[in-house]
């Protein structure tokens, strides 16, 4: 699966999927939340960074914690207006979606909901200056797990540098992104690996 990402990304370099193989990538996704702070106090905690993909509709609800992303120094990129999967929608109304989120995060990198779009939206972000972040080590905070610790030293165990690692700010992964956001840290500094920049 590396190889064909590596492939993928050579002929199409807006599709990322995993990063240059020199750390890794902490990518949030659906911020900000009435919880982002907390996360945010994680991170600083640890002195790390990341990309925050923040839902539009999330930014006009919560603007302090999105100001707040940005104050801290961490990246922020586009996860759409409303988190309507691109499969779900019409055209016009995902590139509707799109261009509402696009005039209020400012970024040149975008996330689709759930990892999907139709061949036609993905056709019309190939014709603009976005890149399309995707990843390759999903950390499943969002179920219901018996031992997130236990998750998060799995997701961990054999990712290759390069590797672009998904939580999430949300009401359903509060509780586990506590537990194993400072799990994930420790362990990559313990392994003097760096996070990188998207």
């Amino acid at each position: 699966m590396l190889l064909l990402f590596r492939v993928l990304q050579y002929f199409l370099p807006k599709l990322v999927f995993i990063g240059e193989p020199i750390g890794y990538y902490l990518t949030i996704d659906d911020s900000p939340s009435e919880h982002t702070t907390d996360i945010l106090d994680i991170l600083d905690k640890y002195e790390a960074k990341a990309c925050f993909f923040c839902i539009g509709h999330n930014v006009v609800k919560y603007p302090k914690a999105y100001q707040e992303i940005i104050r801290r120094g961490h990246q922020v990129g586009l996860h759409s207006m409303e988190h309507f999967s691109l499969w779900q929608l019409n055209y016009k109304d995902a590139k509707t979606d799109f261009r509402k989120s696009e005039s209020i995060i400012r970024s040149k990198m975008y996330r689709p909901p759930y990892g999907r779009m139709t061949l036609r939206f993905f056709l019309f972000l190939m014709k603009t200056d976005y890149k399309m972040i995707f990843w390759n080590r999903l950390t499943e905070d969002w179920k219901g797990l018996q031992n997130p610790e236990k998750m998060i030293k799995k997701k961990l165990k054999n990712a290759p540098l390069g590797s672009i690692f998904v939580f999430h700010d949300n009401e359903k992964s509060k509780n586990n992104i506590e537990s194993m956001l400072p799990v994930f840290l420790q362990t990559i500094q313990n392994q003097k690996i760096s996070l990188e920049k998207l």
